[in-house]
């Protein structure tokens, strides 16, 4: 006796997040790094957006657990947050306002101590999910450590590469075999622009790495003396 089915097709929709609006975040790890997450890729282009005043508010990227149930690891993809304390209002804080990374696979390995834009005429910093206005050219400092202690870490192995990323282009790669502390001045001002930088971290594999929220950069006119 013949057997009838249903038949689903579901095609990819990455596209709509460019003609929706008043969206928080998205995903993406791990299917959103095909389209969505990669440098000039669709988060990108929904960031440009914001900073040419499209969107009145930026999109986050968290990173989302497909669970499978026995045999996955739900614990491979994380998203870390910035807070002084564990609790509701401080997580809810953290998600609203892009202080995050997503994480997954072998990057759990890795942490994200600091990624921050200073002025170097001030003490002023920016970190993920902030806006900080310079009167000259950025500096970024990034520190990541690496968690030795597993033997089985493929970082006992191997190093890994962070891609600093400004308006959706890497700008610079470094490459690093151990735990790393980054000084970087970037060559770049141009005053009335609001423009982004986010770091991708061993990202050149799918399903690892890890990517950060944005810090928002507003260059302002030198004040005459």
């Amino acid at each position: 006796m013949e057997q009838e089915g249903i038949n689903i097709i579901s095609s990819s929709y990455e596209d709509d997040l460019l003609n929706t609006f008043d969206y928080t975040g998205i995903a993406v790890f791990s299917e959103g790094m095909r389209n969505v997450g990669p440098p000039g890729g669709i988060w990108d282009k929904l960031l440009l957006q914001y900073c040419a005043g499209m969107r009145q508010r930026p999109v986050w990227a968290i990173g989302e657990v497909d669970y499978k149930g026995h045999g996955f690891d739900i614990a491979e993809t994380q998203t870390v947050l910035l807070i002084k304390e564990k609790n509701y209002e401080n997580i809810m804080y953290a998600l609203a306002t892009g202080k995050m990374y997503a994480a997954m696979g072998d990057a759990n390995k890795l942490t994200l101590n600091s990624f921050v834009v200073e002025d170097t005429s001030s003490d002023k910093l920016a970190f993920m999910g902030d806006d900080i206005e310079l009167t000259g050219k950025p500096r970024i400092r990034i520190v990541v450590t690496v968690d030795k202690t597993d033997k089985s870490s493929a970082y006992n192995k191997r190093g890994f590469k962070i891609d600093l990323i400004r308006n959706g282009s890497v700008i610079k790669t470094f490459d690093a075999d151990d735990s790393i502390d980054i000084a970087y001045d970037d060559d770049y001002y141009n005053p009335g622009e609001k423009v982004y930088y986010r770091l991708a971290v061993d990202t050149s594999y799918l399903f690892r790495g890890i990517v950060t929220n944005p810090v928002f950069v507003t260059f302002k006119e030198k004040e005459i003396q």
